[in-house]
């Protein structure tokens, strides 16, 4: 049975890849077969294998996959390639698989922060309390058995601030009464007092005495006054 050939071009195997000479060869079911010739100048670098039973088998050379023991494995089974009447030339077509993988160049990157500064102006609302302290003098004296506590005056706290006192108590004392009774009575106390009365006599010229001196009228005014 033969196979259409490729039309696509195959690349010569190298040979250091070749296998030699008397290398043994299995396939996919354990079989051995014995490496007799190798062709690497042909295109197809035709390899002839041998059989346990003695027949022959010839196939590429790109069929035979390298073990990592360093025996050469067939994936095909030999009973597909030989047969007593006919060799069978198996025809490969190699087809690229592409991948990616992580390759360590020896060169490596270094990173350095640089911390650049710059001004911005923020105005956010900000609480700020403060605590106002007044004090009030007040002085006043409290009832018996009432004592003051803290408390709040709308916002403001109020703390009373307490001091004991010694109080002398000063009272007045009723010692007596002093009653004054007025009574009125009449009584009789003669007394002889000179009153003085005045009147107008009418004379004639031929009448009047002589008149008197100066120093008579000074004495009788003194009289008089007496």
């Amino acid at each position: 049975m033969e196979s259409a050939e490729s039309s696509q071009p195959r690349e010569s195997m190298p040979r250091a890849n070749l296998p030699v000479v008397g290398q043994a060869v299995l396939d996919l079911h354990g079989q051995l077969a014995k490496v007799v010739a190798i062709n690497p100048e042909a295109a197809d670098q035709a390899i002839l294998l041998r059989l346990d039973d003695g027949r022959l088998v010839s196939l590429e050379a790109g069929l035979l996959q390298l073990q990592a023991d360093g025996s050469w494995q067939l994936p095909l089974v030999f009973e597909q390639l030989a047969s007593p009447s006919e060799t069978v030339i198996p025809l490969m077509e190699e087809q690229v698989t592409v991948g990616k993988k992580m390759v360590d160049t020896g060169r490596g990157v270094r990173l350095r922060k640089i911390v650049s500064e710059r001004a911005e102006t923020i105005d956010p609302p900000l609480l700020h309390e403060e605590l106002v302290i007044d004090h009030v003098d007040l002085n006043q004296m409290q009832a018996a058995g009432v004592t003051p506590v803290v408390h709040y005056d709308g916002d403001t706290l109020v703390i009373p601030v307490l001091e004991e006192v010694l109080v002398v108590e000063k009272r007045l004392l009723l010692k007596e009464e002093v009653r004054i009774l007025r009574k009125v009575s009449q009584v009789h106390a003669a007394q002889t007092v000179i009153l003085r009365s005045e009147q107008i006599l009418a004379e004639t010229f031929t009448d009047l005495p002589a008149k008197p001196s100066l120093n008579s009228e000074a004495a009788d005014s003194g009289t008089h006054g007496g």
